[in-house]
């Protein structure tokens, strides 16, 4: 039986999110965790919100969410770039 969340070392949580992330989307996830990107950051949780379903990420019309300005995608009579990929 698993410990329950709350009983987990910030350590030991962070260990079990990765490992429900699906591996091709992990190398984004690390690289925010690290630091090393704010995009990178607002992208996995965007990943994270939309249950790592990219075309749900590129379709979010969740205007209310804080991070929806900053997001770089796709989109129809866009100029902006995509940046959806893993990492």
């Amino acid at each position: 039986m698993e410990k329950s969340m709350s009983k987990m070392s910030d350590t030991e949580k962070m260990k079990y999110w990765r490992e429900h992330i699906p591996e091709k989307y992990r190398g984004t996830w690390d690289k925010a965790m690290l630091g090393h990107s704010r995009q990178k950051a607002i992208l996995a949780k965007c990943q994270d919100c939309m249950n790592w379903q990219i075309a749900e990420v590129r379709a979010c019309d969740i205007i209310t969410c804080p991070l929806h300005p900053y997001r770089i995608v796709i989109r129809a009579n866009s100029e902006q770039t995509s940046d959806l990929g893993d990492g």
